[in-house]
């Protein structure tokens, strides 16, 4: 068998193994996971312009809206030496929310969560709007970063917000508990930052939940789905500000 690969069509939703990522820097230990797994990283700079604490964090720069159609700051150029992407290079963020979020919507399926004041006159809105996404307003600025993609139909989220807007969608919906994800200098980090789909039937953890009852809920959860959990680390499980599958692999017959 010959292994080629592809574009990942629906974001966050392979359909295969994952052959590529993209991930923030001074993420050793996930990037190490992912080379034992013979999954291809590309690292993108910290952003000096985000809050320090968050400045490496992929969700906050980089959008894939499926296929080769990647946007980002200017800072991820390092992304335009993969063959055959699609990139578009906008303004970069800054600092003071909300100006830090606008690449931070969660897309599943043909849905995209976006900050309810980004709605109108926000140009990546405009970009979703144009390729027939569905928009749907939510009050959480950070909604990908809040978004675990169980599938085209189906999330695991801490926001209440996000969860009544899917749940209208007839996403089904586990709203969990916050506080379960750390991130270094904030009362908690988010599961959508800590998680990946790695293939159709994994989803990658950067560490164990550690509460047992949380723990049984979002496992019972991804049974029904037919995802089981992998572990990057043994790490109780931490916000890194998600991670992007890029690309997939496909086997065909020589």
């Amino acid at each position: 068998m010959m292994k080629n690969t592809r574009f990942i069509t629906s974001p966050n939703n392979p359909q295969n193994n994952v052959e590529s990522v993209v991930i923030g820097a001074n993420h050793d230990e996930i990037v190490e996971f992912f080379n034992k797994n013979g999954i291809k990283t590309y690292v993108i700079p910290v952003n000096p312009a985000l809050d320090k604490r968050v400045g490496d964090h992929v969700d906050l720069q980089v959008l894939h809206l499926g296929g080769a159609e990647v946007h980002c700051t200017k800072l991820c150029e390092i992304l335009s030496n993969i063959e055959g992407i699609d990139l578009t290079t906008g303004k970069n963020v800054q600092r003071i929310y909300p100006n830090d979020i606008l690449y931070n919507c969660a897309v599943v399926g043909k849905f995209a969560f976006v900050y309810h004041k980004f709605y109108t006159g926000n140009p990546i809105t405009d970009l979703f709007k144009d390729r027939d996404f569905q928009v749907l307003p939510v009050r959480q600025g950070y909604a990908r970063c809040a978004t675990c993609v169980v599938n085209e139909r189906a999330i695991i989220t801490e926001d209440p917000s996000i969860a009544k807007v899917a749940a209208e969608q007839r996403i089904d919906v586990l709203l969990i508990e916050k506080g379960d994800v750390s991130l270094k200098g904030f009362p908690y980090g988010f599961l959508g930052g800590a998680t990946v789909k790695i293939a159709p039937d994994k989803m990658a953890f950067t560490g164990p939940i550690i509460n047992k009852l949380h723990n049984r809920r979002i496992m019972k959860f991804l049974e029904a789905h037919g995802v089981s959990p992998v572990y990057m680390t043994e790490k109780p499980c931490f916000d890194i500000g998600s991670v992007v599958p890029l690309t997939e692999y496909t086997e065909e017959e020589k």
